[in-house]
Formats: C-alpha cells, structure tokens, sequence
C-alpha cells in the first residue's frame, strides 16, 4: 500500500471517530467534566506510581549504598513541590 492511499484510508476511517469525540467533549459540562478530569488525574497518577516504581528499580539494581532512600526523597520532594505549586495546599498547620 503506498503512503498516499495508507493516509486516505486512515483519513477517512477516522473521520467518524473524530466526530464523535469533538461532539462528546462539546457536551461535557458541570459534573461530567469534573468527573472526566478526576479520571485524567488519576490515570495521571497511575502513570506517575509507575514511572517512580521502575526508576526506584533501576536505581536499586545498581546497588549504590543510600542510593534509594536519596531518590525516595527526591520523589517526596517533586510530589510536594508540584502540590503545593498546583494546589496552594503545603503540609503542616
């Protein structure tokens, strides 16, 4: 299949779709989008357990002494850095 006709065929099958979509976002108002934005931020999340999980490993595989509470840290540290920048919420009273 040559490029040109690979780009039309996906073209047009994505046409639908993207109709769909634009017009299931359009309707997202009030409740629906706070609970949709709760869902992006908690796959958000998800990615971010995911991505400290392996590098917590890969740092601990190369067996440096200390190694892996200095990145525990550094974690605990970009967690709190970005909710307090993005929340206004810091810890203690």
């Amino acid at each position: 299949m040559s490029f040109k006709g690979f780009m039309v065929a996906t073209g047009i099958g994505q046409l639908s779709a993207t109709i769909v979509y634009s017009y299931v976002g359009g309707m997202l108002t009030g409740g629906t989008k706070m609970l949709f934005t709760a869902l992006l931020i908690l796959f958000a999340l998800a990615a971010l357990a995911v991505l400290a999980r392996q590098l917590y490993r890969e740092h601990a595989s190369r067996g440096k002494e200390g190694a892996d509470a200095a990145l525990v840290l550094m974690l605990c540290q970009a967690m709190s850095n970005l909710r307090v920048r993005f929340r206004h919420i810091s810890y203690g009273d």
